[in-house]
């Protein structure tokens, strides 16, 4: 779970779901009210998701996957996706970005 840069207080897991539908890079602290960013790093991690849904694709599309087992596996990734990102998301007190 995120822990904030100012009080270092850690965010609840339903704190982090609601930081992460804003789709914002500063978020605010519900403890302390100050600005954190959203850590690069964070971002990098959650690509891996898209990756695999992309991946899974070319591999089940050549072999004719009914399209019944493709969705059922997409919100499969999908949902194990949405559980373990609030456990890799990071806090950085400024904005960061690709070095």
């Amino acid at each position: 779970m995120p822990t904030c840069q100012h009080c270092h207080r850690q965010w609840t897991r339903w704190q982090t779901y609601k930081s992460m539908g804003k789709f914002k890079r500063k978020v605010i602290c519900p403890y302390c009210g100050k600005h954190n960013y959203i850590a690069f790093k964070t971002y990098q991690r959650s690509s891996w998701i898209g990756l695999v849904i992309l991946i899974m694709e070319v591999i089940m599309i050549p072999f004719h996957v009914p399209s019944v087992y493709q969705f059922w596996a997409l919100f499969i990734v999908l949902a194990i996706g949405f559980m373990l990102l609030p456990a890799y998301y990071e806090l950085t007190s400024e904005e960061d970005g690709p070095s």
